[in-house]
């Protein structure tokens, strides 16, 4: 079945898009897992996700039919909420605030000044307890503040500081 989508997708001449791909650069989504297949309902924003869901607006942005694959979800884009259902009931939902941009500062022997910076992005999952941490080339999830405040601190021997809720930061 996969070689007849990426055979089709040639003929027709279109790009073959992997679905993760599709998943990253999407706004807001309903992904449909069904036997070996993945099919796509991509919309402009959460807000007309919402729309289709509540009032059943026909208001999709895009459609797509993609082999299974395994998907990661926290590189979707920052306020976009995605919907992954199985066989059209509803699995789980996604959704990362972002809660705070900085640049850190660590140690790296490999410049000639022996430091390095990175520009991050710390991000809430809505509906979860969990955490990203984004970088421009990494992502990672982590279960609470305290675990990914232990793996920068470890990693780059820099304190992004006490967990933040509402954009304050909570002192234990």
């Amino acid at each position: 079945m996969e070689n007849v989508i990426v055979n089709l997708q040639i003929f027709l001449g279109g790009d073959i898009v992997i679905l993760q791909d599709r998943i990253n650069e999407l706004e807001s989504a309903i992904v449909n897992v069904v036997e070996d297949l993945v099919y796509t309902l991509g919309f402009y924003n959460t807000e007309r996700l919402k729309s289709y869901l509540e009032k059943g607006k026909r208001n999709w942005s895009s459609a797509g039919r993609y082999p299974l694959e395994e998907l990661a979800f926290h590189n979707i884009k920052t306020n976009a909420t995605f919907i992954l259902q199985q066989d059209g009931r509803e699995v789980v939902r996604f959704q990362y605030i972002n809660v705070e941009n900085g640049t850190l500062v660590y140690n790296n022997q490999q410049n000639k000044s022996g430091k390095a910076t990175a520009v991050y992005e710390i991000r809430k999952e809505v509906y979860s307890s969990t955490w990203n941490l984004r970088f421009s080339d990494n992502s990672l999830v982590f279960e609470t503040w305290k675990d990914m405040q232990n793996h920068v601190l470890t990693t780059y021997k820099y304190d992004i500081g006490e967990e933040l809720v509402d954009g304050k930061k909570v002192t234990s």
